[in-house]
């Protein structure tokens, strides 16, 4: 198993994820999303939505129903269309990413969600 650099980064709608199968060295050229991030605080992975931006604020426990009986699909979550963010969320927590990419790392480090690479099957 191989994990990203930094526990993985978030991107904003501009950037790639990165294959399911590999995992990003920051030796390469140019960052790329983790397309295999998970949650330390509730334990599932991190679904995540090219295009939009959550219109309101979710608490953790409207995330957890939401995560678990939709899969944050539109009908439930209140979307608004930003053809520059990148929605993540797990089942207690959400974020959306921009233009600037983010290590999981340092998303930690400010008190954000802890999210990790949970490991990719290649190098």
């Amino acid at each position: 198993m191989n994990y990203c650099d930094d526990e993985g980064f978030l991107v904003g709608a501009q950037k790639a994820l990165e294959n399911p199968m590999k995992a990003y060295s920051k030796m390469e050229s140019e960052i790329r999303g983790c397309s295999q991030l998970r949650c330390s605080e509730c334990g599932q992975k991190v679904l995540h939505f090219e295009g939009k931006t959550p219109k309101r604020i979710y608490t953790p426990q409207e995330m957890k129903v939401l995560y678990h009986e939709t899969g944050l699909q539109d009908a439930v979550m209140d979307y608004e269309a930003d053809p520059l963010r990148r929605l993540y969320g797990c089942a207690c927590s959400w974020c959306a990413i921009s233009k600037y990419p983010e290590s999981c790392l340092e998303m930690r480090l400010d008190s954000g969600p802890f999210w990790y690479c949970s490991g990719h099957t290649h190098s």
